[in-house]
């Protein structure tokens, strides 16, 4: 195994040199190359995890190449966490990792699951979720006496404090496979539900379940109403209490349809290795990348629950969480993560509920001029918004509980704060600097083709990131920046008061500030091709400043065409200044250049205007503007007097 990988590497390297330009900046200018005789470490396995990791020098010594990683564990029944576990306080080796059965859904494994839960239980206070009633409607695995039968369970008029687990799954594409409580199917279901009528991936989360000796279930399709518009956001608003307060979440990360179940997974190869006489011992190789790098195993990369939208917060507000990956099982708590195979990382992934090894995001907020809790809410907005909504106007309802936590966690630390489309009413500012990065769409959409109140389609304000429909950056927080713009006010209306933090019918900021007009900069190419990469993005200027311009950031456009460069030259363009850099990292202030933030705005047409008579614009993107863009129109910044006020819809 190991000369395979030191094969697949010069193979690799090889490749490289016959590239002209890899062979230049891979090999002549950063020495890397294939020495004339192979110079082995072993090291021990990052993370504490058992195992060895093999490394290489370069031909210049400068570099060390990880070319192997391998792991040790033992049988189920063997490892350390195992309910089963004949290990003893006397036993000088004790394995974390644990053979993969193709099948995750043998005893041996579940009770591996267990052992995780039990160890948290005992030694991790951090980890208790809050005492909750069960929610409004919750699946009794025992309450009939036939186990190939379960009964769903009206909660709402009783006192009912026990434990329960939640499911986060993906539907799947294939509507033939939904289960779906509905008003017509609603009395059967309180009466029984046949298990074998369900899919897979629900009958996976049964049998999981009730191993684990819990009674109750919780799975959204079921649970929820599905054609009863007022249950159905009144249990969305509730997500955060029923997320929250489960004992435990059940993720089926690597089925991407409720069809396809979660228990069957990919092989792996083992080689028999003697480490002590008393257990079976085995080694395993690990994809490098991920052994170098312990965040790896934290992102779920490439499987299917994580490009679903409604999964970030079925994963961040449990306390725990069992993940059933393409190739095997993670326990995930506040204090720390666990792999079925041996590795241990202390924290956790973007934790709600930082436990004691965790440092939370005090790092971040240190370079920031806004609360940690601001930044991490920014975090956590970038990774919701990378992941795929099927219904658009879901982007609100679906971060809602999330949404409601941190409302909650800003009001006991700032006193009232009010949350505003997916914004924070103290932190307006910063929020509407968010940038649009790449399109989810197959084709352009332009800006100004955004919904507003009362048109068909509408999901949210220009204004908030839930309207552009791809992938954002937020948090634009670095010390140094002041304010230039002032917020006059703001509202939101909701769709329904059943769940107030989620869908809406209208929202508007007011705000006063300078505010310049630009048109597109059309320069010869050579400056285009001096300037490089960035050139695919249109440049805009004003009439008096340099005719170069700056780079535009319009949400939902991708690079540049004639049908988008006409679309700007007939379109009504303006740049709103926000904020200003007007101090470096230390605190000194700076001198010019100065650079500005600033939203580039359109007036709404009188015909699509939400409130006739008002100054209403639409947010269309963001730009950077510095000194020499308005030139000898640099005053309007500081002319306060002159500042205009318009309404940001």
């Amino acid at each position: 195994m190991i000369l395979e990988r030191v094969d697949e590497f010069v193979e690799g390297l090889e490749e490289d040199e016959r590239d002209e330009d890899q062979h230049y900046f891979v090999f002549e200018r950063q020495g890397h190359g294939i020495p004339e005789e192979w110079q082995f470490s072993l090291v021990q396995r990052l993370e504490d995890a058992d195992g060895f990791c093999i490394l290489a020098d370069s031909t210049n010594r400068k570099y060390l190449y990880l070319m192997a990683v391998f792991g040790f564990c033992v049988d189920p029944q063997d490892s350390l966490y195992s309910v089963k576990s004949r290990h003893t306080d006397d036993d000088s080796l004790v394995l974390r990792g644990s053979k993969l059965e193709p099948d995750a859904g043998t005893d041996d494994t579940l009770d591996l699951a267990r052992g995780w839960l039990t160890d948290c239980e005992k030694k991790h206070t951090a980890c208790h979720p809050t005492k909750t009633r069960l929610p409004s409607r919750i699946l009794d695995l025992d309450g009939l006496e036939d186990p190939s039968k379960i009964r769903l369970l009206e909660t709402r008029d009783k006192e009912s404090y026990e434990s329960y687990v939640t499911l986060s799954y993906c539907w799947g594409s294939d509507s033939s496979f939904h289960v779906r409580t509905t008003h017509a199917t609603m009395s059967e279901r309180l009466d029984s539900i046949d298990v074998e009528s369900l899919p897979q991936t629900y009958k996976d989360a049964i049998k999981v379940t009730r191993h684990l000796g819990v009674r109750f279930l919780w799975i959204d399709s079921v649970c929820i109403c599905q054609d009863d518009l007022e249950d159905w956001a009144r249990e969305s608003a509730a997500m955060q209490q029923v997320y929250a307060g489960a004992y435990m979440s059940i993720a089926a990360d690597r089925a991407a349809g409720s069809e396809q179940g979660f228990l069957k997974r990919s092989g792996r190869k083992y080689i028999p290795v003697t480490l002590n006489d008393n257990f079976s011992a085995y080694a395993f190789q690990i994809p490098p990348a991920k052994a170098s790098y312990a965040r790896a195993w934290m992102t779920f990369h490439n499987e299917p629950l994580t490009t679903r939208g409604w999964a970030t917060q079925e994963r961040l507000l449990p306390y725990r969480a069992l993940h059933f990956g393409n190739d095997q099982m993670f326990f995930e708590c506040n204090c720390h993560f666990l792999s079925e195979d041996g590795v241990e990382i202390k924290g956790r992934w973007n934790s709600l509920y930082p436990g004691p090894e965790e440092k939370g995001f005090r790092d971040i907020a240190r370079k920031s001029r806004v609360s940690t809790t601001h930044q991490h809410w920014y975090l956590i907005l970038e990774d919701f918004f990378h992941r795929d909504i099927t219904v658009e106007t879901d982007r609100l309802p679906a971060i809602s509980g999330l949404a409601a936590l941190f409302q909650k966690r800003l009001n006991e630390e700032m006193g009232s704060v009010e949350y505003v489309a997916g914004l924070w009413s103290n932190a307006l500012m910063e929020g509407l600097e968010w940038q649009s990065l790449r399109s989810k769409a197959e084709k352009d959409i332009f800006p100004d083709q955004k919904p507003l109140p009362s048109e068909e389609g509408y999901i949210a304000p220009t204004w908030s990131p839930a309207s552009y429909l791809g992938v954002s950056a937020h948090g634009a927080t670095m010390p140094g920046w002041v304010d230039i713009a002032q917020i006059t006010g703001y509202h939101t209306t909701p769709k329904t008061m059943d769940n107030p933090l989620g869908e809406l019918i209208d929202g508007w900021i007011s705000i006063r500030g300078p505010m310049i007009k630009l048109h597109l900069s059309d320069l010869p190419d050579e400056y285009e091709a001096r300037i490089g990469a960035f050139s695919r993005n249109m440049r805009l200027c004003t009439s008096n400043g340099n005719d170069l311009g700056s780079y535009s950031g319009f949400d939902g456009i991708t690079g540049q065409n004639r049908a988008t460069r006409a679309w700007v030259e007939e379109s009504e363009l303006f740049a709103f200044f926000l904020t200003e850099r007007k101090f470096d990292e230390d605190g000194n202030e700076k001198s010019p250049p100065m650079t500005f933030r600033c939203l580039l705005v359109m007036p709404v047409s009188e015909r699509r205007r939400v409130v006739p008579g008002r100054n209403e614009y639409m947010r269309v993107g963001t730009i950077f503007l510095h000194d020499n863009d308005l030139a000898e129109d640099k005053g309007i910044v500081s002319d306060v007097d002159g500042f205009t006020e318009i309404v940001l819809v």
